[in-house]
């Protein structure tokens, strides 16, 4: 029985492909929840300029986030303003900030956040000063 070399050849970069494995305690979502434990609700709060002089294209997201079995949300801004620390206010209390880079980006995990985001709490984002950067409602 013979075998042509790309038979061979496809067989040897499947087996050298590299598998992608995601341990349990990192993986991000919801929460699990096996025998009454239940997992929080999956949401994503988005939020909107509402300043679109100041901050024309920005926009930010609030969502669940599990880092090592702590849960927490991850707080996310896009194209705000650069190199500035940002603050996460949900329902009116600062839970976290978020430092952006030079084109405004950033992303932080916020751990065991209080009070706790829900799909139907007010998210801000807000400068050091308290303006109101973003919002889930403006």
């Amino acid at each position: 029985m013979t075998h042509s070399t790309k038979a061979w050849l496809a067989v040897a970069l499947a087996a050298a492909a590299p598998v992608a494995i995601v341990p349990t305690a990192l993986a991000k979502g919801g929460g699990g929840g096996g025998g009454g434990g239940g997992g929080g609700a999956a949401f994503k709060i988005t939020l909107k300029t509402c300043n679109r002089a100041a901050l024309p294209t920005a926009t930010g997201s609030l969502k669940p986030d599990i880092v090592l079995g702590v849960p927490g949300v991850e707080a996310d801004v896009n194209a705000a303003t650069p190199n500035a620390t940002i603050n996460v206010v949900v329902d009116g209390a600062k839970i976290g900030t978020v430092a952006t880079d030079a084109a405004g980006f950033g992303v932080a995990q916020i751990s065991n956040p209080t009070p706790t985001p829900t799909s139907a709490s007010v998210v801000q984002f807000t400068s050091v000063a308290g303006n109101v950067l973003l919002s889930s409602r403006c």
